[in-house]
């Protein structure tokens, strides 16, 4: 009994780490063979295929090369692009996991917006436009402000805010000149026009089987200032009222069910604003970000990665008692364009009780920028509290510690 890991990274690391804890053997499907080694998995997993990984049959054929193939008894994908391969792998061999038509509704973001309308769920107006002119009618139609995203990435690649018809038309120009296809995902060239939904973001980490809630927490989100929204950092639980962590769960569970997901770990992202909460997209995934990794084990000693797997080989969940503690995730990004020349006090973080983990992920000489998406991030501290407030103030704290150096644009080029 193996369980079959397509194109690990990020939270996708999360599932061999599990399955080495539970004394499961793991097969990797990868697109590139110095991948285990850039990700840092190789000690973990058992098998090593390299193949088109959005090709299913492409994976099937290697894994019956190394005689792997009959052996696989669940699938699951290291990453949200390969989520739709790993559906219709599961489906070609009769496994437990997402629907090929749920994979597809979660991946592509103009499709979960409709499966939300249709069923009634807190969504957001939109339209997929393809051109300037059909976006320029159709924004509005929705009115300004709104948020123009691609239709299939994460994140927060190519998502802006805009105002005007001058600022739309330059964010479809920027967008154009983007490629979101990513370990084989087809790239689209319409995009998505969202009303913007005002209010504080959240996620909601879900784990269902069959439909029913086995699991349910709330995150809180700290975004920049528009137009990018890169997200900062995250505390889990959220610093909220029950009830409106209950009103939260509820519209996360319904964006679920209006996806069809039946089975698995699933990261909805929301927003709270006057009208209550607004779907702002379902990923048929768990959280990345250190949020389903890091935090929510820490806040309450549930890993999710192994209750999943244990729906998916059908065996007894074992859930970890609860524990009353939170956690908190925060991200160090740069003010201004420039070169990374030194960060000041980094190494007396891991000296502070409650820093779980602290890494760089810029080094000196890297260049930076103010951040428009994820990758823009310089380094990460993860910190715990007994409460989410004190988990807050504690990472608040360390990030205080530590002072990034630059060299600015302006000067380099003087020099």
């Amino acid at each position: 009994m193996k369980v079959l890991v397509i194109e690990p990274c990020y939270f996708g690391l999360g599932y061999l780490r599990a399955l080495k804890e539970m004394s499961i053997p793991c097969v990797v499907a990868t697109s590139e063979t110095q991948l285990p080694d850039i990700h840092g998995y190789r000690h973990l997993v058992d098998h090593i295929v390299v193949c088109d990984v959005s090709n299913v049959d492409e994976i099937q054929l290697a894994l019956k090369a190394v005689g792997q193939l009959d052996s696989i008894a669940a699938v699951v994908s290291g990453n949200q692009f390969v989520t739709e391969a790993s559906a219709e792998f599961a489906a070609k061999h009769g496994l437990r996991g997402l629907s090929c038509a749920s994979a597809s509704l979660g991946v592509h973001k103009d499709k979960a917006r409709r499966a939300y309308q249709d069923f009634g769920a807190p969504s957001l107006q939109f339209a997929l436009v393809n051109s300037v002119p059909q976006a320029l009618i159709e924004a509005e139609r929705i009115g300004y402000p709104l948020i123009v995203k691609p239709t299939s990435a994460a994140s927060s690649k190519g998502v802006s805010l805009v105002h005007h018809a001058a600022e739309l038309q330059a964010a479809f120009a920027a967008l154009s000149e983007m490629n979101f296809g990513v370990f084989g995902l087809q790239h689209r060239a319409e995009f998505l026009l969202e009303e913007f939904a005002d209010g504080q973001e959240f996620s909601v980490e879900l784990a269902l089987k069959d439909k029913q809630l086995r699991f349910a927490g709330v995150t809180e989100k700290w975004v920049t200032a528009p137009p990018y929204f890169v997200e900062l950092g995250h505390v889990h639980p959220a610093r909220i009222s029950s009830a409106q962590s209950e009103a939260l769960i509820t519209a996360a569970h319904q964006a679920a069910a209006a996806l069809e997901l039946e089975t698995g770990i699933f990261h909805i992202e929301l927003k709270w604003g006057k009208q209550g909460a607004k779907i702002i997209e379902c990923n048929p995934r768990p959280g990345g970000d250190h949020i389903t990794t890091d935090l929510v084990p820490l806040a309450t000693g549930v890993n999710l990665f192994k209750m999943h797997l244990d729906m998916l080989l059908q065996k007894p969940m074992v859930r970890s008692s609860s524990q009353t503690f939170a956690a908190a995730v925060g991200f160090m990004v740069a003010t201004e364009v420039g070169q990374l020349e030194e960060i000041i006090g980094w190494d007396a973080l891991m000296a502070l009780p409650y820093v779980e983990r602290c890494v760089l992920e810029k080094k000196p000489g890297d260049a930076i920028r103010p951040p428009q998406n994820s990758a823009d991030r310089i380094a990460y501290i993860i910190v715990t509290g007994e409460d989410s407030e004190q988990a807050a103030s504690n990472l608040q704290t360390a990030m205080r510690m530590v002072e990034l150096r630059s060299i600015p644009l302006k000067a380099q080029n003087e020099s």
